[in-house]
């Protein structure tokens, strides 16, 4: 239903947006400018039907870390089994705000009981995982990089696809994307923290700490 935006229009935006708020990039160490580009449906309509026009816009913010406390942060997640973020036929692969609003409900349970993030299970088989609210999932061993597969219902963001761009063409690693049972986590990567952080898994039957 959304029009794509035009390429050169896309980057000529974030360019100028950025360059027009430049004061507010924070100093180095302490945070960065986070960069939003977004298409809203707008016009005069009330029912249930495509919007008759789009606006395109980008908006820009200085940030700190996405977590807070320390630079590396211990994370502690908590895997659900009550919740999907979305389904292999939904619309889990593309960022809209849909995905954002299911997932805020499911985020503050864990939140209230003291931890940082949800893992969510795949919609069709609960012993595979799918990702966490805020990042993609990524296990490493014997110099193999693995990554859930993409079905439709985890989104293929710039960042899952710059870690196996890294992992194959800087670090010379043979990267996977498959099907990944919870017993596979061994290693998780967000795109907000550093990659050497702690990671708390808290099943329901017992919990996993890995370093």
């Amino acid at each position: 239903c959304i029009p794509e935006v035009d390429e050169e229009l896309f980057f000529k935006a974030v360019k100028e947006t950025v360059i027009d708020n430049h004061e507010f990039i924070p100093p180095f160490g302490k945070g960065s400018l986070y960069i939003r580009p977004i298409s809203l449906g707008t016009g005069a309509t009330l029912g249930l039907r495509n919007a008759p026009s789009y606006t395109f816009m980008v908006y820009v913010s200085p940030v700190g870390n996405y977590f807070k406390g320390s630079k590396i942060p211990c994370i502690s997640v908590e895997i659900t089994h009550e919740f999907h973020r979305a389904s292999s036929k939904g619309v889990g692969s593309a960022k809209t705000i849909g995905n954002y609003a299911s997932s805020l409900y499911p985020l503050n349970l864990p939140k209230s009981k003291g931890f940082d993030e949800v893992m969510y299970l795949n919609a069709e088989n609960e012993s595979l995982i799918d990702e966490l609210g805020s990042a993609n999932i990524f296990i490493i061993k014997d110099n193999i990089l693995k990554t859930p597969k993409l079905t439709g219902a985890i989104l293929p963001g710039v960042t899952r696809d710059s870690v196996i761009k890294i992992a194959k063409e800087i670090l010379k690693l043979k990267v996977e994307e498959k099907e990944i049972s919870i017993s596979d986590v061994l290693f998780w990567i967000c795109i907000s923290i550093a990659s050497d952080s702690l990671l708390f898994l808290i099943f329901p039957e017992y919990r996993v700490v890995f370093n």
